[in-house]
């Protein structure tokens, strides 16, 4: 089974001081470790992002933590950000992805992460 994920590699206090890694550069670069059956990361300044397995309206792959965009059906458009709860991606879990759009993501917009 392969792990979708990536890793946002930052300074350890700025959120937007970061940039994105592959698993495989991430290993390379020893910002994460695999401890038995575990992904873990090697210290504070790594976050491992799951993925939800989805692609955006794009084509885009959906990670936890991006906002995304959708019409709730009376074409009013409603931003989330996607997060892991009770063993779901929501709200990748609750629609079709195709109708979801990815506008951001709150390591690179960490202001998001206030409103998550």
């Amino acid at each position: 089974m392969e792990i979708k994920a990536k890793v946002w590699f930052y300074d350890g206090k700025d959120l937007s001081t970061g940039e994105w890694y592959t698993l495989e550069e991430a290993f390379n670069e020893m910002f994460v470790i695999v401890e038995g059956n575990e992904l873990n990361r090697s210290d504070e300044c790594s976050i491992i992002v799951p993925g939800t397995g989805a692609r955006d309206s794009a084509g885009v792959e959906i990670y936890e933590g991006d906002k995304v965009e959708y019409d709730r059906g009376d074409g009013t458009m409603i931003e989330e950000v996607v997060e892991y709860n009770d063993g779901a991606m929501y709200p990748v879990c609750t629609m079709p992805s195709t109708e979801l759009r990815i506008t951001g993501n709150i390591y690179e917009n960490p202001e998001l992460q206030e409103k998550a």
